[in-house]
């Protein structure tokens, strides 16, 4: 009997083990953010390499809307690949009150700190639009949303060494989603 536990015991352990502790990472490996800007849309100012990523509107900002420039290099590596947008939330960062936000690709890097970027943010095609629960959650997807690029959040991965950057940016009138530099916006691959 006593060896029966002990066999039953070692078994149901080893399942809990081989379970993986996060379901998002199955998915392939990962690449992280080089850096984040904060763009300030009323001026076109640049907040180079912050800590924290803001896609914010209304309140006390008034007239501005932040969007945060989440800039990857992507490497050769991944000539072939498939990659996923993915957004995590840590447990202290703060979403409220609408839980949703866009995801553009930009037609340009920021070139550093500036009060002014001009023309515009360099914001591209609309890829993707997620939905998240609030703090320490991961967004999902929102299939609802008409996306006239046909893009999605899936994509061939670029594998030419160079750096893209994509822009986090608010969606309705007051919006306010901030995560520091160790969560946010990240790209899985297979």
């Amino acid at each position: 009997m006593k060896f029966a536990l002990a066999s039953t015991i070692a078994v149901l352990l080893g399942s809990v083990a081989a379970a993986p502790a996060n379901l998002q990472a199955r998915a392939g490996t990962t690449l992280r953010p080089d850096f984040l800007s904060v763009f300030h849309s009323i001026n076109g100012a640049i907040e180079y390499q912050v800590g924290t990523g803001i896609s914010a509107k209304g309140g006390s900002l008034g007239q501005d809307i932040l969007s945060t420039l989440t800039t990857f290099t992507f490497p050769s590596s991944l000539a072939g690949k498939k990659c996923t947008l993915n957004f995590f939330a840590g447990p202290a960062d703060t979403v409220q009150p609408v839980k949703a936000f866009d995801v553009f690709n930009t037609n340009g890097n920021p070139p550093g700190n500036r009060p002014g970027w001009g023309p515009g943010n360099q914001r591209n095609n609309q890829i993707a639009r997620f939905n998240i629960d609030g703090p320490n959650s991961y967004a999902t997807f929102d299939t609802t949303v008409f996306n006239p690029n046909g893009v999605g959040k899936d994509f061939n991965c670029p594998s030419d060494g160079l750096q893209r950057t994509y822009e986090v940016v608010p969606v309705g009138e007051q919006s306010n989603i901030r995560w520091s530099s160790a969560n946010g916006l990240y790209i899985t691959y297979v």
